[in-house]
């Protein structure tokens, strides 16, 4: 996939100039800064907020162990999803000292997995390592921000169609008599495709404006 990216980029800069004014822009190094945003503060309204998106965070962990576990057939057990549970809890608490969104198992990786094929945790360990990296020396990410946006999408269409299959894949493997599966499934693929169905869905909701400009402007 890496590679792909790598050559599609190429191939677009022989017919299309690259836009590396961020690039130029960015410093070398920006080292992460502990609470550079705000300092804590405890309200209960956006305790118990972040709590449900934590369920929800949980749930996606869950699926995504459980789809992982069989494409590399090792059924995710127990401990397996306690493990993957805990580690997320962790990383979220310490990303929340830098400022950062909750952490999840993205779909994208199971994606990644059914289309290269690659079940190698020491791939898990360099990607890990190349983000670190990223993270300390802007040059690197700013390189990513580099890549056209064109590029990135056909990517990801190839990436999220493979998370669509393993989806589907699960779902056949599923008993839908004498239960509730065929209700659970019908109302989840109602209300996840009814923001697209239905666009004017959300126009009678009040407006969640949020002052990004001071947000960027922060050092």
């Amino acid at each position: 996939m890496l590679l792909s990216l790598i050559g599609g980029t190429v191939i677009w800069s022989c017919f299309l100039p690259l836009d590396f004014h961020f690039f130029n822009s960015t410093p070398w190094v920006n080292f992460p800064q502990i609470m550079w945003l705000a300092k804590p503060e405890f309200h209960i309204v956006p305790v118990a907020l972040l709590s449900m998106v934590m369920v929800v965070v949980m749930i996606e962990t869950m699926s995504s162990m459980m789809i992982i576990g069989d494409m590399v057939d090792k059924k995710a057990d127990a401990i397996t999803l306690r493990n993957s549970f805990n580690t997320c809890g962790i990383a979220t608490m310490v990303g929340g000292l830098f400022s950062l969104f909750p952490y999840a198992v993205f779909a994208q990786n199971v994606g990644l997995i059914g289309l290269t094929g690659v079940r190698n945790r020491f791939v898990v360990s360099v990607s890990g390592v190349l983000l670190i990296l990223m993270g300390m020396f802007a040059k690197m990410a700013a390189l990513v921000v580099a890549i056209p946006k064109q590029i990135l999408g056909g990517a990801s269409v190839i990436m999220f169609g493979m998370v669509a299959i393993s989806g589907i894949r699960t779902l056949s493997s599923i008993t839908y008599r004498h239960n509730n599966n065929e209700m659970i499934v019908a109302l989840t693929l109602a209300l996840g495709l009814m923001p697209i169905m239905v666009t004017q869905l959300f126009e009678g909701f009040p407006s969640m404006r949020c002052k990004c400009s001071s947000i960027v402007a922060s050092p």
